[in-house]
């Protein structure tokens, strides 16, 4: 890697096994065209599924990118063979590991794999059944280990980037996620005729609903609100995707269940996955953000750019969204709150208010320009 080259390749690998792309896969998809663009080469890596592979992994080598699988179930040894073959095959200078993917491998034993610089992203809130100064003790701790290790990090909460301090200034960064609008395609069905799809009447309202950690979502809650709404007359149902496909999974019957709240419940439909969020936000009629603990939502920014009207709980990791016009905020936990959130929301309806702020404010062009900036400081390092 010479010494004077304003940026190096980039291997991107991510702990990343959902079934569809999401707002991650497309922003990294972008990532790695601008760093193409400018005359590098990117390479990702994701952990073997042991399936055949990932439906989006395709769409990755489509726009010419590789992509290598990671049999996690070997061996430290045979994992860090399999970096360090990418590594010396595409004169990799930096990696840059999302969702905690090899973290410890790459912590203890990056120096076998060369001059290869090493880039963690902590897209991770503090868990909020755990005591949260202990957390913060930890990810102090963890600043002094990466410091020591020589590694670097970025951070999607402001309010968490503050305890990897011991890092140094020059070795953290809080950079909160950026939306891609790549799977923005054109709805094949109309609003009506998806709406009929998903098992909508004509003069009911649907909240949609995004969580697969059921208790840090808040779907109690969420539920809860929901039908404190119908109780009073007001004919919206929750879609919720993530807890299974028309009928609860049994992980989502147990947790509502000891939620004193019932899987079965007519405010609920169970939804499958969708590759285009989009137009499935312009198909609903709100969205509903009930988490106890968040870093930074997508979906919200997802339903904003659609001007569908969300209602988010007071917890700081959505703070970012309460200044836009058709946001809706309610105190984290309380169901009845959370359902004249609700009300207001389907009221008001769906209006333009500030929405093309997105864009400017955490549109990916300006999220994939902050970290290809990071980039360069950390291969200008000795």
């Amino acid at each position: 890697m010479s010494e004077n080259k304003e940026l190096t390749n980039i291997l991107i690998m991510a702990d990343y096994q959902a079934p569809k792309s999401g707002n991650f896969l497309a922003s990294q998809l972008e990532l790695g065209i601008r760093v193409r663009e400018l005359g590098y080469t990117v390479v990702y890596a994701f952990p073997d599924n042991h399936e055949g592979g990932y439906s989006w992994e395709k769409w990755l080598k489509e726009n010419g990118f590789d992509v290598y699988l990671i049999d996690c179930f070997e061996n430290d040894n045979h994992k860090l063979m399999a970096l360090k073959k990418i590594v010396v095959d595409y004169n990799i200078g930096i990696i840059h590991s999302q969702f905690g993917f090899l973290t410890q491998l790459l912590r203890k034993r990056h120096k076998e794999l060369g001059k290869v610089k090493i880039l963690f992203h902590d897209r991770m809130d503090f868990n909020e059944t755990q005591n949260q100064t202990k957390q913060h003790l930890k990810t102090m701790g963890k600043a002094f280990v990466y410091r020591f290790n020589g590694v670097y990090n970025i951070c999607v909460m402001e309010k968490k980037n503050k305890y990897y301090w011991p890092m140094g200034s020059d070795r953290h960064w809080y950079v909160p996620n950026g939306l891609s609008l790549k799977r923005a395609e054109r709805d094949e069905l109309s609003r009506e005729d998806r709406r009929k799809e998903i098992g909508i009447m004509e003069d009911e309202k649907l909240m949609l609903f995004l969580g697969w950690d059921l208790n840090r979502k808040g779907l109690d809650i969420a539920l809860r609100g929901t039908e404190i709404c119908r109780q009073k007359g007001i004919r919206v149902k929750l879609g919720v995707i993530g807890a299974g496909i028309g009928e609860p999974s049994e992980r989502a019957r147990s947790f509502l269940m000891e939620k004193g709240l019932d899987p079965f419940s007519e405010a609920i439909i169970y939804m499958h996955n969708y590759e285009d969020i989009f137009a499935l936000n312009r198909a609903v009629d709100g969205y509903l953000s009930s988490s106890r603990s968040e870093a930074f939502s997508n979906g919200i920014l997802e339903a904003i750019s659609q001007k569908s009207p969300v209602v988010v709980s007071d917890i700081v990791g959505t703070s970012w969204a309460w200044e836009y016009d058709n946001c809706y905020v309610y105190e984290v936990e309380n169901a009845e709150r959370c359902a004249l959130a609700i009300e207001k929301a389907l009221k008001n309806g769906r209006c333009s208010g500030n929405y093309e702020r997105i864009l400017t404010e955490y549109g990916v062009d300006v999220w994939c320009k902050r970290i290809i900036e990071i980039y360069k400081v950390i291969n200008s390092k000795m």
